[in-house]
């Protein structure tokens, strides 16, 4: 499995086809129609990048960062919008966002950096445990 990603949009037809995707792929998936309905699914597993839309009702993608990024600091984020402008992304960045991303957006480009981000969160989660084996 080559790792483990959460998908939060409320657009049907761009999560199932996301999730299908990344299935293909190897990716272990969850997809969400909303950020609250996202919680329960991190709360029981180990996720390692969330591609959440920026648009969502109740909760958006950035108040949804930041509330993951309390419980779960290591989890990276890549944000999608239908609606991009600079100061969305400059938003989506200050949060901690490892990306953005426009819908439509380039699949191949989307799974090049799901899979450096998956790389880099695994790295961080076994620094710890390497250096105390080095010891």
């Amino acid at each position: 499995m080559e790792g483990r990603v959460l998908i939060a949009d409320d657009e049907k037809l761009v999560r199932e086809t996301l999730r299908l995707t990344l299935e293909e792929e190897g990716f272990a998936v969850w997809a969400v129609s909303s950020a609250l309905d996202a919680f329960p699914i991190l709360e029981e597993e180990d996720i390692e990048v969330i591609i959440s839309d920026l648009r969502m009702p109740v909760m958006d993608g950035i108040q949804f960062q930041k509330q993951v990024r309390e419980r779960w600091p290591d989890i990276e984020f890549i944000f999608m919008t239908a609606f991009g402008s600079v100061a969305t992304a400059v938003s989506a960045a200050r949060g901690g966002g490892a990306d953005y991303m426009t819908k439509p957006f380039n699949t191949e480009a989307l799974l090049l950096r799901v899979r450096e981000l998956i790389t880099a969160v695994k790295n961080r989660r076994t620094m710890p445990q390497r250096l105390s084996d080095d010891s």
